[in-house]
C-alpha cells in the first residue's frame, strides 16, 4: 500500500512543481517573444512539400507553430505550449527512470532539475527552437531508456522522437550516435545491475544492433526523400554558411590559387569584403581562435550567404553546398588551425557551462561535501538499512545517467564547436542533463556504504 501510494504521489508532485514554476514564470511576464530569427519559422503552411524540404529551416518547429495557431489563443499561447511539452518530457523521463529501477523519491529528485533547465527558463517564451528542441530531445532520450528497459513499441517511439527532435532543432543531430554508443553501454549495464523492473535484457550486442537500426533507419528514409525531392542528401540545406563563420577567419590570399575553380570567386569575395570592413586578418597557431560573435556573424550573414546566393542563382540548396565546399577546402589546407579552433572552443565551453549553471555548481558542491563526509565516516556507517539488511547502493543510476549526461554534453558541445561559436545559448541546449546526473551521484553518495562489511 505504501509503495503504491509513493508510486502515485511522485509524478503528482512533479506535475505540481511544473505548475508552480509555470505560475512563477507567467507572473514574471512569460509572453510570446518574436525575435529576429522567429519569422523564418512562419508561413510553412503556405509552402509546397518540395519548398518545405528545400527550406533552410527544418519543418519540426514550424509544424508546432501551425498547431499553435489553431488553438483559441493562437501564438499568444506559445509559452504555455512550450511549457506543456517540457512537462510531458520531464514526466516521461521520470517514468523511464522508474523503468530502470529508481524508487519514486529518487526518480522525483533526479527529474526535478530538468523542470528548471536554463533553456526553458530563458527561452521558453521565445518563438525559437531552443525550448521545444530541448524538450523533444529529452523525450527522445526517455524513449531510448524505455526501449532499453522494456523493448517492444518503445523502439519505434525512440526512432520517431529522435528524428523529430532533430527536425525541431538540428543542433541535436548528435542524438543518433549518442543513442548507439550509450545504448551499447545500457546493454551491458542491464546485465551488470540487478534491476527487477527491467523486463528486457538483450545484452550488449542485442542492444547495439537494435539501437543502431532505430537511430539510423528514420534518418536514412528522410534524407533519401530529400535527395529525391530537392537533390540534397542530408537533414537540411543548412550549416555550410555557419562553418564559414569559422573557416573564413583562417583564409588568406596565399590559399586562393590552391582552391578549386568553383569556390575561388567566393573566396575572393570573402577576402575583398574582409578588407573593406577592416576585419581582423588570419592569425596562425593558438591565436587563431577568435570568439568574436560580431566577426562570426559578418562572415556568415553579411558576406558568406549573400555572396553564395549571388553565385548560385538564389538557390539556397546550391548556396549551402558552395559554402560547405569552400569551408571543407579551407579546413583541408589549414587542418591544424581548424583543430586548434575546435579545441579552444571546446575548452571554453567546458569552463563556461560550469560558470553559467548555478544548479550544477550547487549540486557539485554538495557532492564534494558529501564525499568528504563519507570518507571521514566510520567504516560501517549506513551499511545497514532500517530492516537490518545490507542497503543496495543505486550505483547504476549514477553510472548510467552520468555516462548519458556526459556523452550528451560532450557530443553536443563538439557538434557546436565544429560549426558554431560556443556561446551560452548553445551550451544550455546540451548541458541540461548534467544537474540530473549530478543529483543521481549525490543520492548515490548519500546512500552508498563506505564499506560493505557488516558488524557482527
Amino acid at each position: 500500500m505504501k509503495s503504491s501510494f509513493a508510486r502515485a504521489l511522485a509524478p503528482l508532485l512533479l506535475l505540481a512543481l511544473a505548475l508552480l514554476l509555470w505560475g512563477r514564470y507567467d507572473q514574471a511576464g512569460f509572453v510570446t517573444q518574436i525575435l529576429s530569427d522567429s519569422r523564418g519559422y512562419l508561413g510553412f503552411d503556405q509552402l509546397s512539400w518540395r519548398e518545405i524540404l528545400a527550406h533552410p529551416r527544418t519543418p519540426g518547429y514550424p509544424f508546432i507553430l501551425v498547431l499553435a495557431q489553431m488553438t483559441p489563443g493562437g501564438l499568444d499561447w506559445l509559452p504555455g505550449i512550450h511549457w506543456g511539452i517540457h512537462t510531458v518530457a520531464s514526466l516521461l523521463f521520470y517514468f523511464a527512470l522508474r523503468a530502470w529501477g529508481a524508487t519514486p523519491l529518487r526518480g522525483l529528485l533526479i527529474t526535478a532539475p530538468l523542470l528548471m533547465a536554463d533553456e526553458i527558463r530563458l527561452f521558453g517564451d521565445a518563438m525559437l527552437t531552443d525550448a521545444p528542441g530541448l524538450s523533444f530531445a529529452l523525450i527522445a532520450v526517455a524513449c531510448m531508456l524505455l526501449a532499453a528497459a522494456c523493448g517492444g513499441a518503445w523502439w519505434v517511439a525512440a526512432a520517431l522522437t529522435t528524428l523529430f527532435a532533430c527536425l525541431v532543432r538540428p543542433a541535436y543531430l548528435f542524438l543518433p550516435p549518442l543513442g548507439i554508443v550509450v545504448g551499447a553501454f545500457w546493454g551491458w549495464a542491464g546485465q551488470r545491475f540487478d534491476v527487477e523492473e527491467m523486463r528486457y535484457r538483450p545484452g550488449f550486442w542485442g542492444m547495439l544492433w537494435r539501437m543502431t537500426l532505430a537511430m539510423a533507419l528514420p534518418f536514412l528514409l528522410y534524407m533519401t526523400l530529400r535527395a529525391v525531392t530537392v537533390g540534397h542528401f542530408g537533414l537540411v540545406s543548412y550549416g555550410g554558411g555557419e562553418t564559414l563563420g569559422i573557416t573564413a577567419s583562417l583564409l588568406d590570399e596565399s590559399m586562393v590559387p590552391q582552391l578549386s575553380e568553383e569556390v575561388r570567386p567566393l573566396a575572393q569575395t570573402v577576402l575583398r569584403e574582409r578588407a573593406a570592413r577592416k576585419m581582423p586578418k588570419p592569425v596562425r597557431g593558438w591565436g587563431a581562435f577568435n570568439p568574436s560573435a560580431e566577426v562570426y556573424n559578418d562572415y556568415v550573414h553579411r558576406i558568406g550567404w549573400p555572396a553564395a546566393l549571388a553565385q548560385s542563382g538564389d538557390s539556397r540548396v546550391k548556396a549551402n553546398a558552395l559554402l560547405a565546399k569552400l569551408s571543407h577546402e579551407i579546413i583541408a589546407l589549414r587542418p591544424g588551425d581548424y583543430a586548434r579552433w575546435v579545441i579552444m572552443g571546446y575548452a571554453r565551453g567546458v569552463v563556461r557551462v560550469l560558470r553559467i549553471s548555478p544548479m550544477v555548481q550547487v549540486i557539485l558542491l554538495l557532492i564534494v561535501v558529501t564525499a568528504l563526509a563519507r570518507l571521514a565516516a566510520p567504516p560501517v556507517s549506513m551499511a545497514l538499512a532500517g530492516n537490518g539488511e545490507p542497503m543496495p547502493p543505486p550505483a547504476w543510476e549514477a553510472l548510467s545517467l552520468g555516462a548519458l549526461a556526459l556523452v550528451f554534453y560532450a557530443s553536443g558541445a563538439l557538434l557546436v564547436c565544429l560549426v558554431e561559436l560556443p556561446i551560452e545559448r548553445y551550451l544550455y541546449a546540451v548541458s541540461a542533463l548534467l544537474p540530473s546526473a549530478a543529483m543521481a551521484t549525490l543520492l548515490w553518495l548519500l546512500r552508498r556504504p563506505v564499506s560493505q562489511e557488516i558488524a557482527p
